[in-house]
């Protein structure tokens, strides 16, 4: 869990699930990877992907184009790990020196700032596109940018999508923090 100190308050945050994607550098035939690789998934009356399943429990879903990717890893050494567990069990039927390093697509984070907030008020005064209806949603919808967005709860509960990467999450987390001071 990471923290992160603000003028007197501190807001906790830890990472939920990282999604990242990359190319294999070949084209894969998925009844072949079925037949070849005893931890492989592949069902194309239910889904155009197939999974494989890493050590860790985490499923890499690999598409008959040579793009795969991983979701549910919950900290950027992760990322790393999980590659070179994929990349070791697929070098035994596909050429793995033209694997592309996956690329974070997205990282959700969840946490709390530490008080009951006031969406209702929150809602007219944010510097953001902001969306607030309570009877569709119970949380304040803040898009920061084009790919990033942070949900906020009236329990001080906040999640954030869409980020690339840990500094544009501390970023908004500390502007979150200066926006809730007042």
């Amino acid at each position: 869990m990471c923290v992160l100190s603000l003028f007197m308050r501190v807001m906790k945050y830890r990472i939920v699930n990282i999604v990242v994607s990359g190319n294999l550098g070949t084209k894969v035939i998925l009844e072949n990877l079925l037949f070849e690789l005893g931890n492989f998934y592949y069902n194309p009356e239910s889904y155009h992907g197939g999974y494989l399943k890493l050590s860790s429990g985490l499923t890499v879903t690999i598409y008959r184009t040579g793009k795969y990717i991983m979701q549910g890893i919950r900290n950027i050494e992760g990322i790393q790990t999980s590659f070179e567990e994929m990349k070791r069990i697929l070098s035994r039927v596909i050429d793995t020196s033209r694997i592309e390093k996956p690329k974070i697509q997205n990282i959700v984070v969840s946490g709390e700032v530490g008080k009951i907030l006031n969406l209702g008020k929150l809602a007219i005064s944010l510097p953001y596109n902001v969306e607030y209806d309570p009877e569709q949603f119970p949380g304040l919808i803040i898009r920061v940018s084009k790919s990033l967005t942070v949900l906020l709860f009236s329990t001080g509960r906040f999640v954030i999508v869409g980020a690339r990467d840990i500094d544009e999450i501390e970023k908004t987390i500390e502007e979150l923090g200066k926006i809730l001071e007042d």
